[in-house]
């Protein structure tokens, strides 16, 4: 940020799918039958085929950048002044249905998201079946009892997002550290203490939709990250992708980790199969 490096194009030899990534079937991937929001990409079809037609320039696209088409759509939809929501919302749906692959690709995506989800849906439900006090201990995180849920959820940024600095691994801090501040908004003087299933629930869906969030930030929203633009507009934009995301996962997936958190050690790979519909919600919704 603040520098003059055009970061538009992507090299085109990068793989959608890291090669760190297991390349391992996704659980009741489905993809080659989910919908795609084909009705929302703009074409350009001549409304009267017997009018004469102009002629046309030939346009070459560039196809070095898989999120080309997606990055312009999305900078449209932030300078819209008529239904900015509106438009996000079918820039949303196109990223993942298109640029992003559809839901098997975005889901493997995610896989580090996932992990993180996982760990903290791990120690939430620690909290639940053995006290804060003990969850605490048993990480040797002793010295933050008694302090604020903030503070707490804040020290364990490490534990549950990990130490890794792939783009992957900034994106899930950075949805962590926003789900805190969400939480600590939403919920003034959250005590963690007395946590119930619906709240751990919750708050894991809360973190699963900020992964998205910032996962589609990092991949088409460079017009929020130049230097030049206005950073109270941008937080606004942030909120309003927030609630698009939230709109159109959040009841499907909060039943589903409902189910999931009643197995703590099958919770990861079930994550993988949240993420898949959390995708497809926004693909057919």
């Amino acid at each position: 940020m603040g520098t003059s490096t055009n970061r538009n194009r992507l090299n085109p030899n990068i793989p959608l799918i890291p090669d760190w990534i297991p390349d391992e079937p996704l659980p009741d991937d489905e993809d080659g039958n989910e919908e795609t929001e084909e009705g929302n990409e703009e074409t350009d079809s001549p409304e009267n085929e017997d009018a004469p037609q102009e002629e046309q320039q030939v346009v070459i696209e560039d196809t070095s950048n898989r999120f080309y088409q997606s990055q312009r759509a999305f900078k449209r939809a932030i300078n819209s002044t008529s239904d900015r929501k509106g438009a996000l919302t079918r820039v949303v749906k196109n990223y993942v249905s298109k640029a992003g692959g559809g839901s098997g690709n975005m889901t493997k995506r995610m896989r580090r998201s996932s992990s993180a989800i996982a760990r903290f849906g791990g120690f939430l439900n620690d909290i639940q079946k053995n006290g804060l006090d003990q969850a605490l201990k048993g990480i040797q995180l002793d010295q933050l009892i008694n302090k604020s849920a903030v503070e707490i959820l804040g020290a364990l940024m490490d534990l549950v997002c990990g130490v890794g600095a792939l783009l992957d691994d900034a994106i899930t801090k950075q949805a962590y550290a926003q789900t805190i501040v969400r939480l600590d908004e939403e919920n003034p003087g959250l005590d963690i203490k007395s946590l119930n299933e619906p709240q751990l629930c919750q708050m894991m869906a809360t973190f699963l939709e900020e992964t998205i969030v910032y996962r589609l930030i990092s991949d088409i929203g460079r017009s929020l990250t130049v230097a030049t633009f206005n950073v109270e507009e941008s937080r606004q934009i942030e909120e309003t992708l927030y609630q698009i995301v939230n709109g159109l996962v959040n009841a499907t997936i909060l039943p589903k980790l409902h189910e999931a958190v009643k197995d703590v050690k099958s919770l990861e790979k079930e994550m993988d199969k949240i993420y898949q519909i959390a995708f497809k919600s926004i693909i057919n919704s």
